[in-house]
């Protein structure tokens, strides 16, 4: 089954990045202008009005200005002018002609966006130029930006979840987000935990969206319950009919070359699959396999279960941030003593 994206794949770069970041937040006020504000308001450092009609487009040059923003969105009360590099590779005289494009919005806003954090050089001479013409500027990183969205997301809201874990998808496919050493992509679990804590393996539709974590944790009954590193990922594909004895091809080796054992490992999952009504056989499978899970107890302390999966950085959540992380028996330990929303 073809996979189906929200966000286009093949564009120019930065351009492309710059339209699926405005094309993800056109879609967070479509889905709800009360959410979209609750995360735009805190860019302004000010509040905002949360009933007004937005326009978002792509490349708008004015008349007398020599410079092209990325993208703008703008209404009566506010204008963001947004700029997308990759790399730190800002033009101070770019970003200066930039500022040209606001006039006489109320609320104004330089936002720009890398896959990387600013330097405190340009942050600095960034907010030189903007001072005097009463306009914030804000930096995000493409994971800041899908992080500080998903705070504003609760579990319930499944249709936007989507679309936001394919951008996420997006940004991981293109190597926007650079903290995946340090990420867990935690997925639930239920009636298959205790196999999977046994093999070593986690499965799930190969259409489905996924992180390029280095971890993943399994969720059972309010908390991750089991972490690993992953070591191999595939996808696979039942050949024949017989569930009891099934056989599979290795359609796509995504980490690391699959061996008999693990072939093995993905049959038994396949068969045991069954016990809970699963037909693994229906359409291609995708197979996590670490090199073992260890238990661990991660509680959710807030009211509703997870509908899908979550996306952790684990040395935020330990407080070690940038530094090397622990053997991940070590990182079971440490985050059993933890909690999440």
């Amino acid at each position: 089954m073809k996979e189906i994206h929200y966000f286009q794949r093949y564009h120019k770069k930065e351009d492309m990045h710059t339209a699926n970041a405005m094309l993800l937040l056109s879609r967070l006020y479509n889905y709800s202008p009360r959410k979209f504000y609750n995360f735009i308001e805190p860019l302004f450092k000010q509040n905002g009005e949360a009933n007004l009609t937005l326009q978002i487009g792509m490349q708008d040059k004015k008349k007398n200005v020599d410079t092209i923003p990325d993208a703008v969105i703008a209404q009566d009360s506010f204008k963001i002018v947004v700029e997308t590099k990759l790399y730190n590779n800002f033009s101070l005289s770019q970003l200066k002609g930039h500022l040209d494009d606001f006039e006489d919005e109320h609320h104004k806003l330089l936002l720009t966006l890398d896959c990387e954090d600013i330097t405190d050089e340009m942050q600095n001479k960034i907010n030189e130029i903007c001072k005097d013409k009463n306009i914030v500027h804000k930096h995000l990183t493409f994971s800041s930006l899908i992080d500080g969205i998903r705070e504003h997301i609760d579990d319930r809201d499944d249709d936007f979840i989507d679309v936001l874990d394919d951008y996420a998808a997006y940004c991981d496919d293109n190597g926007l987000l650079p903290r995946n050493q340090f990420r867990v992509d935690m997925r639930l679990a239920g009636d298959t935990f205790d196999k999977n804590m046994e093999l070593g393996l986690y499965y799930d539709g190969a259409s489905r969206g996924f992180s390029t974590c280095n971890y993943l944790g399994l969720y059972k009954n309010k908390s991750m319950r089991g972490i690993g590193k992953i070591i191999k990922r595939c996808v696979a594909v039942v050949t024949n009919d017989d569930l009891n004895n099934p056989q599979i091809e290795i359609s796509k080796e995504e980490i690391g070359k699959i061996n008999d054992d693990d072939k093995q490992k993905i049959i038994e999952s396949i068969v045991d699959a069954q016990n809970y009504g699963y037909n693994l056989a229906r359409c291609p499978h995708r197979f996590f396999i670490v090199d073992k899970f260890y238990e661990t107890n991660f509680e959710k302390i807030s009211k509703y279960p997870p509908r899908g999966n979550r996306i952790f950085d684990i040395n935020n959540i330990l407080g070690i941030k940038d530094k090397e992380l622990p053997e991940t028996d070590k990182i079971a330990e440490l985050l059993a003593k933890k909690t999440w929303e």
